[in-house]
């Protein structure tokens, strides 16, 4: 406790008790005054000592209440804080990840659109999913006004049904295909190409 310990309490208790079943005796039998003697004095300073050792006690263990609550709290902040760090690390390194991303698609996209040889991207269908500049260039249009539409509407039929063939089994069997040959367009024009169809 902080005034007594709790065994020193109970003694103080043992102690007041003693003299009041004394001063009671004494009072029944009428042979010793209840107000007058030492042993009622004694009766009252011992139960203000059992008294404030008593709230020593209750005051202890509210006191060991707090500082073990406090001592929890203290650690789950210290969890939490150590969780939040870890978390904004996560974050600040994912935001680099993005960022690098967003770089290398960009350098990508750039050095896709701008190198002077013909480069696509095409569905299992012919579909024109994306072209260069260097491909639209020779389908006679733009980018942006052959994205979409298919190989059939740029080669002769037998040419296009040729390249759609070839894309398809590069996408089935997931394995490059180098060919070389010539190309009619379904404008009359004609180019030789080396085509290298990665899947």
């Amino acid at each position: 406790a902080i005034l007594f310990p709790d065994r020193s309490v109970v003694v103080f208790t043992g102690l007041s008790l003693l003299p009041a079943i004394i001063l009671t005796v004494g009072e029944t039998s009428g042979v010793l005054p209840l107000h007058t003697t030492p042993l009622y004095v004694t009766d009252r300073f011992f139960q203000q000592v059992a008294l404030f050792g008593a709230a020593g006690i209750l005051l202890s263990a509210a006191s060991r209440m707090i500082r073990s609550s406090s001592i929890r709290i203290r650690r789950h902040e210290k969890t939490l804080l150590e969780r939040n760090r870890e978390l904004e690390a996560e974050i600040a390194e994912r935001q680099r990840t993005e960022a690098n991303l967003r770089i290398s698609e960009e350098k990508y996209r750039l050095l896709f659109e701008n190198i002077p040889v013909m480069a696509g991207v095409y569905a299992k269908d012919g579909e024109i999913i994306l072209l260069n500049k260097a491909a639209a260039h020779t389908f006679n249009g733009t980018p942006e006004t052959l994205q979409g539409r298919n190989l059939r509407d740029v080669f002769t039929w037998e040419d296009a049904e040729h390249a759609i063939a070839n894309q398809a089994r590069v996408i089935e069997e997931r394995k490059d295909v180098l060919s070389e040959g010539k190309t009619s367009l379904s404008d009359g024009g004609e180019f030789h190409y080396l085509r290298h169809i990665i899947p």
